[in-house]
């Protein structure tokens, strides 16, 4: 929903709020879904800087298909 309303900060509160006060794990589809709303408020090198997290915690690009 933060994405469409392009509120790339809302996302990040809530990705560091998820991480550091709730303990979430990350996963593929919270990254993906992170970088999407980057992507969607106008930020795609932030995006690509996302891709490059989820691959540094292992998680790759290529052993899931995006459409």
């Amino acid at each position: 929903m933060a994405g469409t309303a392009h509120d790339w900060r809302r996302v990040e509160n809530l990705w560091n709020m998820f991480k550091t006060s709730f303990g979430v794990m990350p996963n593929f589809l919270s990254f993906h879904a992170r970088a999407k709303a980057h992507l969607l408020s106008g930020r795609p090198a932030f995006s690509c800087q996302i891709f490059d997290e989820m691959e540094s915690k292992g998680l790759h690009l290529h052993a899931s298909r995006i459409f």
